[in-house]
């Protein structure tokens, strides 16, 4: 819509596992405290409500929480209410909403194969009992290898990355990441991203003060647009 020409390369395939978000309906009926690490953790839980046939009633004990805008967004489309949302979307901030745990207190981190330490970590040190279930697995997404070397070969303007999975999948498929020297912005959704790139030797150029997609667009469109102009074409 903003005249910029979209390359969108899916370097993760999710899988959802049924067996796991099963035991994390156990679990949730037991925690005081549920935490939703992104939309794909709540997809995957309410896909193992519907076929279980699991009454929402059951989390009446349970505080839950999201990390992210469009997590809380899902929660709430499938009528269940988080109570603990942070203004920035990044785990570290969720933990600095969460209070101490109460004795005996119990959390359980829903999330990704991958994902969680910084979770399970952050609530044990505020006195939780801390188990994390991984209710859907990260995958490299090899179908789309080809497609992405061919693209790296003719260039970007700006790559921008969602997730650390999405860099890390990245490099395990074309190895080569030369592509994003140079003359490429490389743009981090938030602060968890950048450290990963970071780590690889490479600088991240734009790091959006929201970390959504809305927030990446918003971003990269003031910067080659200029900030009032971008906000003239939003108002029409």
């Amino acid at each position: 819509e903003l005249g910029a020409q979209v390359i969108s390369c899916p370097t993760i395939k999710i899988v959802f596992d049924f067996e796991e978000s099963q035991k994390a309906l156990d679990k949730m009926m037991d925690s005081d405290l549920v935490i939703f690490s992104s939309p794909n953790a709540v997809k995957s839980i309410v896909s193992a409500m519907r076929k279980t046939g699991f009454d929402v009633r059951n989390l009446a004990r349970a505080t839950l929480a999201a990390v992210g805008k469009r997590t809380a967004e899902i929660l709430k489309e499938n009528l269940l209410f988080p109570e603990i949302l942070p203004e920035k979307y990044t785990s570290g901030d969720l933990l600095k909403a969460i209070p101490p745990a109460k004795r005996g207190g119990k959390a359980l981190v829903i999330t990704s194969d991958i994902g969680g330490k910084e979770l399970v970590k952050g609530l044990e040190d505020l006195g939780y009992e801390a188990v994390k279930v991984a209710a859907y697995r990260n995958l490299p997404n090899a179908g789309e290898k080809w497609r992405i070397l061919k693209e790296a070969e003719m260039g970007f303007d700006a790559a921008v990355f969602t997730s650390p999975s999405t860099f890390m999948y990245l490099e395990q498929l074309i190895e080569d990441l030369s592509f994003l020297k140079g003359k490429t912005m490389i743009i981090s959704i938030g602060p968890t991203t950048a450290k990963a790139i970071e780590k690889k030797g490479l600088k991240v150029d734009l790091m959006p003060e929201e970390n959504t997609l809305e927030g990446i667009e918003k971003a990269l469109m003031e910067l080659w647009m200029g900030r009032e102009r971008y906000a003239d074409f939003k108002k029409t």
